[in-house]
């Protein structure tokens, strides 16, 4: 009883991340036109870099030779993923970007049964197969309505939003080894964030990219996407994978999803479409199956610990 109690309490602070980073794309696709993908990143790094700065160097004597590797390649495949997903939302539509990371869970599963020997039964499989649906359903319904003539074909979004589909998922597993061998999951998001801020800066210089003091606007943005989504969300979807598995944390990437598309209906007063109404339902449907799922071959074999 304990130990479901403890699971179902990983499980509510893996959708309280999914809660907090959900109006993300939203947010910066408002602002990333008019600021630039650097220096965005720029502003939304430094903030998140300033924050865990004190708790980087509280934990300094646990940055041993045997984490370290661990901690850099999930901090460079972050930065990866981070300024190509920003990029992409710059050069293609949200709706299109948000139809290919939808391959972002599957590839984590994927990731998970090769690297860490995770196993999935039917029914687990299932259950992201539903929210699957439902996330292609709410998102490429209304798209594939609305669209008059030919299908519009993005190659540089597409390119840049399945490297973030690649790397994202992969810097989560060497964040989780990091975690398991000592450093909290609070520390390695700082680590993460000065690493993409570095990156940053150097391509500015080497770019030579102007930089202005950012507008109310984006500094708020940059505020919320660096410190609420790169530091707190992240860190508690890090936290609870070693819990709830690679099959809840994929499903709760679908909710996400979701909860992206209906926060302006609640918010704004905006219509509910058909397609969210059914996509919304079966993704729901599928986080309940995968949630309550007792699987005898399921185990949590981790050479570490986790969005």
């Amino acid at each position: 009883m304990a130990k479901h109690k403890n699971k179902h309490r990983w499980f509510m602070l893996g959708l309280l991340s999914a809660l907090i980073a959900a109006p993300n794309a939203t947010f910066i696709r408002s602002v990333v036109a008019e600021t630039g993908v650097l220096q965005f990143n720029i502003y939304r790094f430094a903030a998140a870099t300033i924050v865990t700065a004190p708790i980087v160097w509280r934990h300094r004597k646990k940055y041993r030779p045997k984490n370290i590797p661990s901690m850099i390649a999930g901090s460079l495949l972050m930065t990866v993923a981070v300024l190509s997903y920003v990029s992409a939302l710059k050069v293609a539509p949200a709706s299109y970007v948000t139809i290919i990371t939808l391959l972002t869970p599957i590839i984590f599963m994927i990731y998970a049964s090769r690297l860490t020997g995770e196993r999935f039964d039917s029914r687990s499989l299932a259950g992201v197969s539903l929210a699957a649906a439902g996330g292609l359903v709410l998102v490429a319904g209304p798209v594939a309505l609305k669209q008059q003539g030919n299908f519009v074909f993005y190659p540089l979004g597409t390119a840049l939003t399945l490297i973030n589909c690649m790397t994202f998922p992969l810097s989560i597993i060497f964040f989780a080894k990091a975690n398991k061998r000592g450093i909290p999951m609070t520390a390695l998001m700082g680590v993460s964030t000065a690493t993409t801020l570095v990156c940053a800066v150097v391509l500015v210089i080497v770019t030579k990219t102007p930089v202005p003091v950012p507008q109310p606007q984006v500094a708020a943005t940059a505020l919320y996407s660096g410190v609420m989504v790169a530091v707190v969300a992240r860190s508690l979807n890090i936290a609870s994978y070693e819990h709830i598995g690679a099959v809840v944390s994929s499903s709760l990437g679908y909710l996400e999803s979701l909860l992206a598309i209906v926060l302006p209906v609640l918010i704004l007063g905006e219509r509910l479409s058909r397609e969210m109404v059914v996509g919304g339902v079966l993704i729901l449907v599928g986080v309940f199956v995968v949630e309550h799922h007792k699987s005898r071959h399921h185990k949590h074999h981790h050479a570490f610990h986790h969005h």
